[in-house]
């Protein structure tokens, strides 16, 4: 009897499957992954909560609280952003992080998204494959998908990291996760639209690795949550 529902239930999850597109699944999935990352949350500080999109509140008011309570502004920083587009993040950054040693690279395939995302198409945020224009010798770019552009070696491990996630995607943001876990101990982070995919992946990597991590500010869009600040610390597995 035990087996027959089991055969059962197997046919009904295949039909589920098959009259649902992948998609909404992953959607699912997603809504699952918040659900269940609320602990994640506590101790943090919501610095805005938005029906309408609102840039400053959601995006600026968040970061500028993240980069002045961390005293980032003098520091000598190490900043790589994954999700470029017109290059208005990296650049917002670069004004605000003084130091004139200051590394900051952005990565992008600047033909638009590799895949379609949500109600995003393949392509969407395309530059045409062009390179945001800047006058700060201390901003690069590199064109690609991350899987093959990517060389965390380019990392110095003895500089404070900042870490900005701005891929949407699953793949791209588990992948990066995955790679900086390869070098470095600590970083600090950003995530741009973290209820979603980023979220899920940054969950699954959770699985894997067990780390320590802070969230430490945070801004609502429609009730979820979007930008997100903090880090993220390997625990000392084999301590002294």
């Amino acid at each position: 009897m035990k087996n027959y529902f089991y055969y059962l239930r197997t046919i009904l999850f295949k039909f589920i499957f098959h009259l649902m597109p992948i998609k909404y699944l992953y959607a699912v999935i997603d809504i699952l992954a918040i659900k269940e990352s609320k602990n994640l949350f506590v101790g943090s500080t919501q610095i805005s909560n938005n029906l309408k999109w609102d840039k400053k509140k959601i995006r600026f008011d968040v970061w500028d609280k993240f980069i002045s309570e961390e005293n980032f502004t003098n520091q000598q920083i190490q900043f790589l952003e994954f999700g470029v587009y017109k290059g208005e993040s990296i650049k917002y950054f670069a004004k605000k992080l003084l130091n004139k040693d200051n590394i900051f690279i952005g990565y992008d395939t600047f033909v638009g998204l590799p895949t379609d995302w949500q109600s995003a198409k393949k392509g969407m945020f395309s530059t045409d494959g062009k390179f945001p224009e800047t006058d700060d010798k201390r901003i690069s770019f590199v064109k690609g998908i991350f899987q093959k552009t990517f060389n965390n070696s380019i990392i110095d491990k003895n500089i404070k990291t900042i870490i900005h996630f701005d891929a949407d995607l699953y793949s791209s943001t588990l992948f990066i996760l995955f790679k900086l876990h390869e070098i470095l101990d600590e970083y600090y982070f950003i995530f741009d639209e973290l209820e979603g995919e980023e979220l899920r992946a940054l969950k699954d990597y959770m699985k894997v690795y067990d780390i320590d991590l802070k969230i430490s500010y945070y801004s609502k869009f429609n009730g979820l949550i979007t930008v997100a600040t903090g880090k993220i610390k390997k625990k000392n597995i084999f301590p002294q």
